[in-house]
């Protein structure tokens, strides 16, 4: 068992390090600059030019990404340019409500799923059995986007 524990683990870096490198990627293909977003109307050359040093936008890609890296495994995720309050601070601040959604929202799943599922297997064949499986389908199959809503 312990065996086990210790391959999943050292399974999950890799796992990490690709999500990461796939969330930096979609990062930085979003179109647009984000120093002319930051600076709006008051865009001025050299105050750009400061701000790309400030927040390391002017070196390589690459060297960008594991400075990135370094920040998010330290917790430092920056500062937010809404609230300019850490952002880390600005998550740990709605971290209870969404724990409460997260914990209501298995609740209903639960309420609805385990009588269904007690229907579906003890009247096998039977239209209960059809219909608890039909609406299964259809909650797994639609995304979670549009069920959001």
């Amino acid at each position: 068992m312990r065996e086990y524990i210790i391959k999943r683990i050292l399974q999950m870096i890799p796992t990490v390090l690709v999500i990461t490198l796939v969330v930096f990627a979609m990062m930085q293909a979003i179109p647009g600059d984000p120093i002319i977003t930051l600076l709006g109307d008051a865009y001025d050359e050299e105050d750009a030019e400061e701000l790309r040093k400030e927040y390391g936008l002017d070196k390589p890609v690459v060297v960008q990404y594991f400075v990135w890296l370094g920040k998010l495994v330290r917790g430092d995720w920056g500062e937010s340019i809404l609230s300019s309050r850490e952002i880390l601070t600005d998550v740990l601040i709605r971290l209870p409500v969404t724990i409460e959604l997260i914990i209501l929202a298995m609740i209903v799943a639960l309420l609805i799923a385990v009588p269904a599922g007690i229907i579906a297997a003890v009247r096998q064949n039977t239209w209960g059995d059809y219909t608890a499986m039909s609406t299964a389908m259809i909650g797994i199959s639609v995304p979670d986007f549009f069920l959001g809503v």
